[in-house]
C-alpha cells in the first residue's frame, strides 16, 4: 500500500456512509467526519490519524455496523475497515481508498491494495483444526499461499503447520474483556518460519488475531469491534 494512501486507509469504511435513512444517526457516521475533518486540517500531506484516539467503547456500543481494526507494524498502518454490504465469499473488509483484506471466519484469505497481496490462501485446514483440537492436542495439516510476482507469474508458498490450544484466557478491545481461547499456529518450510496466533471466543467468533500476510508485508493484527 503506497504511504500516501495511509490517510484514505484510516479513515472509516465509505461504505458506511451508504447506511439507510434509518441509520443516520449511527454514532460510528460521525467518527467519520471526525477523522476526515482531522485530515483535512492538517499540513502534512501524509498524516496518520490513530482511530483508537478517536473511537470510544460507547460509540462502539451504539453502533451495530460491522467494524475491524487492523495493524500492520511494518507499514505503519492502523485503519478501521468496514464489511463490504454484498455477496461475497467470505467477508472483504474495505478501507476508504478501496484497499481490503478477505477474511473466512477471521482467518485472512486475501489482501488488496498492498504493494505485496496477498491473492489467497487456504483457510480450510485452519478452520477445521479450530474446531477440533483439544487442550493437550496439536493438529497436523498443510496450507498454501498464493502470490502474483514478476512477469505476472503466480507463486504459490506451501507449508506445514501444527496447531495447538495455548490457554483460556481473556483480550481487552476498547476497555471491554471478551473471554476467549487462545490458539497458536506453528508453520514452517524449507525458507521461512512464522507463528499465527487466534483469539477465538466460545461461541466460535474471533475476537482477536495476529496473522502472516507475506514476507514483505509480515504480520497483520486483526480485532473485531463489533
Amino acid at each position: 500500500m503506497r504511504y500516501r494512501y495511509l490517510v484514505g486507509l484510516v479513515s472509516i469504511l465509505f461504505v458506511l456512509t451508504n447506511c439507510s435513512s434509518s441509520n443516520k444517526q449511527d454514532p460510528m457516521l460521525n467518527v467519520i467526519s471526525t477523522l476526515r475533518t482531522v485530515v483535512k486540517e492538517r499540513n502534512n500531506p501524509t498524516p496518520i490519524v490513530d482511530p483508537t484516539k478517536v473511537i470510544t467503547r460507547e460509540m462502539l456500543d451504539a453502533s451495530s455496523q460491522p467494524l475491524i481494526l487492523i495493524r500492520v507494524p511494518t507499514r505503519q498502518i492502523i485503519a478501521t475497515l468496514g464489511l463490504f454490504p454484498g455477496e461475497t465469499l467470505g467477508a472483504v473488509w474495505l478501507g476508504a481508498d478501496g484497499s481490503s483484506i478477505s477474511t473466512d471466519n477471521g482467518i485472512l484469505r486475501a489482501t488488496r491494495g498492498m504493494s505485496y497481496d496477498l491473492v489467497s490462501a487456504d483457510t480450510g485446514p485452519t478452520q477445521k483444526a479450530l474446531s477440533t483440537v483439544k487442550a493437550g492436542q496439536v493438529f497436523a495439516y498443510e496450507r498454501s499461499y498464493k502470490y502474483i510476482v514478476e512477469d505476472n507469474r503466480d507463486l504459490i508458498v506451501t507449508v506445514q503447520c501444527e496447531l495447538n490450544v495455548v490457554k483460556s484466557t481473556s483480550v481487552e478491545i476498547f476497555k471491554r474483556d471478551y473471554p476467549v481461547m487462545e490458539y497458536v499456529e506453528a508453520c514452517n518450510n524449507d525458507m521461512l518460519s512464522y507463528e499465527n496466533r487466534y483469539w477465538r471466543e466460545f461461541s466460535g467468533k474471533m475476537r482477536k488475531s495476529l496473522q502472516w500476510q507475506g514476507t514483505d508485508i509480515g504480520y497483520i493484527m486483526i480485532e473485531t469491534l463489533i
